[in-house]
């Protein structure tokens, strides 16, 4: 298993000195931007939490007390709508990343069924015969330059 991942890596390598530029991984793309899905999710939940712990004491304080709850509290609900709009972006982002791959695939079952398509027709083709009817075309030619060249009354011989 460990060869067959091993060999994959090579020919990717290969390939990447072909075309002399890297090759992205997409599904390595599209798992690190889930994980930053994942995470800013936890993040905005845990913020959920801390919001309504301090709203209830906003509710249950009064005076200067409160005042400094609620300052807490909007800063949270700032700090808690910064991280939406990131995630957000991720997500959006996310959604590129999944469309381009899938454009991807498509591009590479295209280019597969050219290329299976083209040794089916190629197989169909006589190169013998492509050949010989080269050459007698090109006889062809060589006789009407010849019939064109003495039969034109201009011409001088």
């Amino acid at each position: 298993m460990a060869e067959g991942k091993k060999e994959e890596k090579e020919e990717k390598e290969e390939k990447e000195e072909k075309v002399g530029q890297k090759q992205y991984d997409l599904s390595e793309q599209q798992q690190k931007m889930e994980e930053k899905v994942q995470s800013l999710m936890r993040t905005i939940d845990g913020l959920e939490k801390e919001t309504a712990e301090l709203y209830k004491k906003v509710k249950s304080q009064r005076g200067p007390q409160q005042n400094i709850y609620k300052q807490r509290l909007l800063m949270m609900l700032k700090k808690k709508k910064m991280y939406e709009n990131q995630l957000q972006q991720h997500m959006n982002q996310q959604m590129t990343i999944d469309q381009i791959a899938f454009q991807k695939d498509n591009v590479q079952n295209t280019i597969e069924m050219g290329q299976a398509m083209q040794k089916e027709m190629m197989k169909d083709i006589d190169v013998d015969a492509m050949d010989d009817l080269r050459d007698e075309m090109e006889e062809m030619k060589e006789e009407s330059d010849y019939v064109l060249h003495y039969s034109n009354p201009r011409s001088t011989t």
